[in-house]
């Protein structure tokens, strides 16, 4: 977790030191499948992150991202949330018009899983570490307007089974 942390601020002094940086906020929605042993017994979710990023070169973002992700399950009212808290980094391929990138996020995912049961609503969480490569492609409506869109697949280091899902998201990025 200390790790985690550091790592984190890290990159936001590296996007405070550079004056010329260009930042950039927005956030992206979409279905979340999971996938290995993860898909057993759980369903297809939604998922919202929001992000925040500077251009630390033309093709190189740094930032952050804060995501919600929920998924249902086998069991009748059992569902299961997952909340990453991660640091990014992006190469993007060109930088006008519709540019591809590669990125990866890092850092910690809390899962929670919620039971209601007899009118009570009862919940446990877990904080792991965790990682989602991610591939997608950026287009920009104005200057100040870009649309995204991406596959990202979370792996989370849980103990016992894998905890991992394949994203497909879309969102809008704000140039400020």
């Amino acid at each position: 977790m200390k790790k985690v942390i550091l790592v984190v601020l890290t990159l936001v002094g590296f996007m405070t030191m550079n004056v010329q940086a260009q930042m950039a906020v927005g956030g992206t929605v979409g279905l979340q499948v999971p996938v290995g042993d993860f898909a057993e017994g759980i369903n297809m979710g939604f998922g919202i992150t929001v992000i925040g990023k500077y251009m630390v070169k033309d093709n190189l973002a740094l930032g952050a991202s804060v995501g919600y992700s929920q998924f249902g399950t086998d069991i009748e009212d059992v569902n299961l949330s997952i909340r990453p808290i991660t640091g990014l980094v992006e190469y993007h391929f060109g930088t006008e018009g519709v540019r591809p990138y590669i990125g990866a996020d890092v850092g910690v995912y809390t899962v929670k899983a919620n039971v209601k049961s007899q009118g009570v609503n009862v919940s446990a969480s877990e904080s792991y570490l965790g990682f989602a490569p991610t591939g997608g492609l950026i287009f920009g409506k104005s200057e100040s307007l870009s649309f995204v869109v991406n596959a990202k697949y979370h792996f989370v280091m849980s103990e016992g089974a894998s905890t991992s899902w394949l994203g497909a998201n879309f969102g809008v990025i704000f140039q400020l």
